[in-house]
C-alpha cells in the first residue's frame, strides 16, 4: 500500500519511482530520470499516510514560526519542509482553525453584497457589517497595488534573492548554474538537479517584497487564507520571471487577469470590469 501511494507521487511529477528511503523529515524517492531524488516533505506524507498510522500529527516537527496558519518546521535531521493546513498537523489548534474556517465561509457569504456596494450608503442599506465592508475595499486597493508591483518588478532582483534564500536555507547547495525551481502553494521550490531541494514558504518570499516595497502590507489573516486558495503551481523559466507571472503570492484570478491587461494605463481603462472579475474570482 504505502510503496503504491509513493509511486502515485512521482506520477504527478511524470516520474516513475524505482526505489524510496524513509527520512525523518519525509521520504526520498528515488526515480527513474537519471537517479535523482525527490523529497517528499513532511505535509505530502501526512495526507497519504495518516491512514495507515505510519505517521502521526505532530511527528518530529519543530515549528520555526506560525505565520498566518501555515508552519515552516524543521525535523529532527534538519531537513527543511514548509507545512500548510497546520490544524491537521497540530490537533491542540483545531479549534481555533474550525473558528477562521467558519470566518472565512462568513466573509465568502458576503459576495454579492459587496459586489453591489460601492458607497458607504450602500453598505447600511445592505446591513453589511463593518468588518467584511472594510476586506472589500481591502480586495480593490490591492489589486490596484499588484498592478503597480508588476510595473516595477526587476527580474535580476527576484533572481538573486532566491539565490540568497538558497544559501541560508540549504547550505549543500553550492553550484547555483543548475537550479530549477517551481511555485506552488508551499512557495518556491528549488532543485539543483544533485537531488537537494529546498522550499521557501511564500509568506517568507513576501516579507522581503514587502520591505523593499514591491508588495502591500500583509494585516488580513482571514483574506489570506482565501488567497492561499487561488495560488497558482506553474513552472518558469528564468527568461520569464517576474513577479506576475511566478504569481508568488499573489491570487491566482488576479495574476491571471492582469496578464491580460498590457500596462498599468490600460488596467486603470478597464478597472472596473477587473475588479468585478477579481471579486468573482475570490468569493465567486
Amino acid at each position: 500500500m504505502l510503496e503504491k501511494e509513493l509511486s502515485a507521487i512521482g506520477s504527478d511529477y511524470d516520474l516513475e519511482i524505482v526505489d524510496w528511503e524513509k527520512r525523518e523529515a519525509g521520504y526520498k524517492l528515488l526515480t527513474d530520470k537519471g537517479k535523482k531524488y525527490l523529497l517528499v516533505n513532511q505535509y505530502d506524507l501526512l495526507k497519504i499516510l495518516e491512514s495507515t498510522g505510519t505517521l502521526r500529527p505532530n511527528w518530529l516537527i519543530k515549528p520555526w514560526q506560525d505565520r498566518f496558519g501555515s508552519f515552516w518546521g524543521k525535523s529532527e535531521s534538519g531537513d527543511i519542509f514548509f507545512l500548510t493546513d497546520w490544524q491537521e498537523i497540530v490537533p491542540a489548534d483545531w479549534q481555533k482553525a474550525e473558528q477562521r474556517r467558519k470566518m472565512t465561509k462568513t466573509l465568502a457569504e458576503w459576495h454579492e453584497k459587496v459586489m453591489h456596494a460601492a458607497e458607504g450608503t450602500c453598505q447600511e442599506k445592505l446591513k453589511i457589517p463593518q468588518p467584511w465592508w472594510e476586506k472589500a475595499k481591502g480586495v480593490i486597493a490591492l489589486a490596484e497595488k499588484v498592478a503597480r508591483a508588476a510595473e516595477i518588478a526587476n527580474r535580476q532582483e527576484i533572481k538573486n534573492y532566491w539565490q540568497k534564500l538558497l544559501a541560508q536555507n540549504c547550505p549543500g547547495i553550492d553550484d547555483y548554474r543548475q537550479i530549477s525551481w517551481s511555485i506552488g502553494d508551499r512557495g518556491a521550490i528549488f532543485n539543483n538537479y544533485a537531488g537537494i531541494c529546498c522550499c521557501i514558504p511564500p509568506l517568507e518570499i513576501a516579507r522581503w517584497l514587502e520591505l523593499n516595497g514591491w508588495m502591500w502590507q500583509w494585516q488580513d489573516e482571514v483574506l489570506l487564507e482565501i488567497w492561499s486558495d487561488y495560488i497558482e503551481c506553474r513552472n518558469i523559466r528564468d527568461e520569464e520571471i517576474s513577479l506576475l507571472q511566478a504569481a508568488l503570492i499573489i491570487p491566482r484570478k488576479i495574476a491571471l487577469g492582469f496578464a491580460r491587461y498590457e500596462s498599468l494605463a490600460h488596467f486603470e481603462e478597464k478597472r472596473e470590469i477587473f475588479i468585478e472579475k477579481l471579486v468573482n474570482g475570490l468569493w465567486g
